[in-house]
């Protein structure tokens, strides 16, 4: 005896009044909720981390991963796009991705100058958003993100929130002027610039247009 053949399955459970299985499990017309990387198509159509849609039928790429996937149709879109099944669930995920951020938070990368496989370049202060979760075991904080100009979303951990790069760049800034050995020492209540002199005492000196003093909120001129 041979097993019957997946043409024959899908007509025997046609003929019984069922729909023909699909990848994953799935079934015409039943929900689901996109849990992968969001991404955008030359058609305009887009898919989004947590959006609902609707299973429409089987998936018709026809690149030997067919098999993986399922069509399924999002509100907005032109037509059914095809999903993987691993980016599917038929619960609303979890807002919160890497731990603090969630898709359309405007990040900050803060890593290591970086380039890629396709030739896009990672510079640290470059602004991304985040548009999906990282594949499990990624390190803490991770995120998928989308760079402007970018072919891709990057996964990363290195990141943070624009204050939080602001006010570290401006508190580093800071601390070089007021703790290094300056040829002037900034007094920030006074808004005064000393000078000091060759005894080390400090004596008032007449500060100009161009000196930089630090202040409580960053720099001011």
């Amino acid at each position: 005896l041979r097993p019957a053949s997946s043409g024959r399955t899908a007509a025997r459970q046609a003929s019984m009044g069922q729909a023909p299985a699909l990848p994953g499990g799935w079934q015409e017309d039943e929900e689901v909720f996109y849990v992968g990387v969001g991404h955008g198509f030359l058609s305009g159509d887009q898919l989004v981390y947590g959006n609902r849609g609707t299973v429409s039928g089987p998936s018709t790429v026809k690149d030997g991963a067919d098999h993986r996937r399922v069509a399924v149709k999002f509100p907005g879109n032109s037509g059914p796009v095809a999903c993987f099944v691993d980016a599917l669930t038929r619960s609303p995920p979890t807002e919160t991705i890497g731990g603090s951020w969630k898709i359309g938070d405007e990040l900050v990368y803060n890593g290591a100058v970086r380039s890629l496989d396709d030739g896009d370049r990672l510079l640290p202060g470059g602004r991304c958003e985040v548009v999906g979760p990282a594949p499990d075991g990624s390190p803490e904080g991770s995120a998928a993100v989308m760079f402007p100009g970018h072919s891709a979303p990057v996964i990363t951990a290195s990141l943070s929130r624009e204050d939080e790069q602001l006010r570290c760049t401006l508190l580093g800034s800071c601390l070089d002027m007021c703790l290094a050995t300056p040829d002037k020492l900034v007094v920030p209540d006074k808004a005064e610039v000393f000078a000091l002199s060759g005894s080390g005492s400090i004596t008032p000196s007449s500060a100009n247009s161009s000196s930089r003093r630090c202040c409580r909120g960053g720099f001011s001129k």
